[in-house]
């Protein structure tokens, strides 16, 4: 199973990378998943560029993580990406 877990784009200043993610990605490669981080914050990505990462790789399920203060973004992200049956 091939999941992506994203760190959503915002107007936040960068923060520390995100170890929870990491930590998840490490779990699911050691139980025989391909999991891959999409850092949208890092490289500036839209939502539409998230989705066609997500769609060259041929992955179907998203993990998406945010702050409280990132909360709308995490959530509009989601309902994008559900719309396209992510």
């Amino acid at each position: 199973m091939k999941i992506a877990l994203i760190v959503p784009n915002s107007n936040q200043a960068r923060i520390p990378p995100h170890l929870g993610i990491a930590y998840l990605s490490s779990y699911l490669k050691h139980h025989g998943h391909d999991a891959l981080i999409i850092d949208a914050l890092l490289n500036d990505l839209t939502h539409e560029a998230v989705y066609e990462q997500m769609l060259s790789q041929g992955i179907t399920i998203a993990g998406i993580t945010c702050l409280s203060a990132d909360y709308s973004v995490g959530a509009d992200l989601s309902r994008f990406l559900k719309q396209r049956n992510i």
